[in-house]
């Protein structure tokens, strides 16, 4: 058995949706709007 030297994960961590244009682009302007929002929320972080 080996030592595990990382440290723990605790809080919240949503996932972050990834927006889509109906041609399949990516919609970066609704993903930082995504990102912005989740910022003013008290989490620990956000899984990408």
């Amino acid at each position: 058995m080996t030592a595990n030297n990382s440290a723990p994960i605790k809080g919240i961590f949503p996932p972050v949706p990834t927006p889509f244009h109906e041609d399949g682009s990516l919609a970066c302007e609704h993903l930082q709007a995504n990102l912005r929002a989740m910022n003013a929320m008290p989490l620990d972080g956000y899984v990408i």
